[in-house]
């Protein structure tokens, strides 16, 4: 049985996992780029090799998160249009991942730090949109936290869609066969 509300439902929640992981990984180079510089084991090109690392590995990742939630909101769009924000938000933030991972220089770094929060912004209205639809209040709160504190937001947002998806597979399942 193919599903496209639970598919798209899905897709969100797991594109909110990698998106975790991305900002784990942001994290723990940035760990690393600390121990080097508080210890002085390195030099400004060592230095500014990690900095580029931290940089073009957490924008890879998250541009194949961004694509995810493109298409999960995308799924969701044809439940109800007013989704649709949310899947322009994602590629807002696409588009931010990907001008920071090819122009590293201050001028398109602050263009990707402007874009990452406008995509951020529509995503935290999708998302909201998407709680109140289900009635999810911890959805809700992930969305407003995702533009706030957006790795708090992330993890709400996946709880709020694993109880949303686990809610609308028990909807689908009490239904009659005739009403599939």
């Amino acid at each position: 049985m193919d599903n496209p509300e639970i598919d798209g439902l899905a897709k969100l929640r797991i594109a909110n996992i990698v998106m975790i992981i991305t900002a784990i990984f942001a994290l723990w180079q940035l760990g690393y780029f600390f121990a080097e510089l508080g210890l002085g084991t390195t030099n400004v090109r060592g230095l500014i090799g990690t900095t580029n690392g931290i940089i073009v590995g957490s924008s890879a990742i998250g541009q194949a998160a961004t694509l995810m939630m493109a298409r999960g909101f995308g799924e969701l769009r044809s439940l109800d249009p007013r989704f649709k924000i949310g899947r322009t938000g994602s590629i807002v933030a696409f588009v931010s991942f990907l001008i920071s991972s090819i122009f590293l220089n201050p001028l398109f770094m602050g263009l990707s730090y402007l874009l990452i929060f406008i995509g951020y912004i529509l995503l935290g209205i999708g998302y909201y949109r998407i709680g109140k639809a289900y009635s999810s209040d911890v959805l809700k709160v992930g969305a407003i936290l995702l533009i706030l504190i957006p790795v708090i937001g992330l993890i709400l947002n996946v709880i709020g869609l694993h109880s949303i998806i686990g809610r609308v597979k028990r909807a689908a399942e009490a239904r009659p066969p005739w009403n599939q």
